[in-house]
């Protein structure tokens, strides 16, 4: 009997979101001092990444950012240094051998919708079904959120990893570390009626970090 040739492609996309309520209280120290909840919405636009296995090369490209870094082996994707999100993704989750690693999003870079997290729920997708291992969503979530926030250093909550993660509509609760998940249903009408209303307008960039530490 042939054998199956292992696929040398992968595609993850996730949503981004739109909160409706309870912005920033999903951050520390007030998710852990407080509690926090958050309800918010997955929309349209989404984050997307490609793995594609092969070559020699370490290529990862960020159409996003316009940036691209090429490195021999696994011991270019130094923490502080390019790309930061996308390093760090592959830190946690290594592939063997060369690839070429594309990512981009929907909305632009800083455009408060949560971009960052669905990208890096979109990165463990793709990296987790190359190394042929399943996580749940809820698992997803967490690990996307422990690759930005710990791996990468890049300081921040958990509604935009779940929110990418779960899809929908849903009431998020932080309790550090805990985080509970309510989903909320919508009236067909009612959702015909939000989505027609509801116009999304790109107006300025920020790094959420920097809003962060001057909160």
């Amino acid at each position: 009997m042939r054998r199956r040739d292992l696929p040398t492609a992968f595609h993850a996309t996730a949503p981004l979101r739109l909160d409706f309520a309870g912005g920033w209280t999903d951050v520390p120290p007030f998710s852990a001092r407080e509690g926090g909840v958050v309800v918010s919405g997955a929309i349209a636009l989404r984050a997307h990444v490609e793995l594609h296995l092969g070559g020699k090369l370490l290529r990862l490209v960020s159409e996003e950012l316009g940036e691209t870094l090429e490195c021999a082996d696994s011991g270019g994707l130094v923490p502080h240094g390019k790309l930061p999100l996308l390093t760090a993704a592959l830190r946690r989750f290594p592939v063997l051998g060369g690839f070429t690693l594309p990512t981009r999003c929907d909305a632009p870079p800083g455009s408060g919708l949560g971009s960052s997290g669905a990208l890096g729920v979109a990165l463990v997708g793709a990296l987790t079904r190359a190394r042929q291992e399943t996580l749940s969503g809820r698992d997803v979530a967490d690990q996307a959120w422990q690759v930005e926030t710990i791996e990468a250093q890049l300081p921040g909550g958990k509604q935009d990893q779940y929110g990418a993660a779960l899809g929908g509509f849903h009431r998020l609760s932080f309790r550090d570390p805990d985080v509970g998940v309510e989903p909320v249903t919508l009236d067909s009408t009612f959702a015909a009626a939000l989505e027609r209303q509801t116009l999304i307008c790109y107006t300025t960039s920020r790094e959420s970090r920097e809003t962060r530490l001057r909160a």
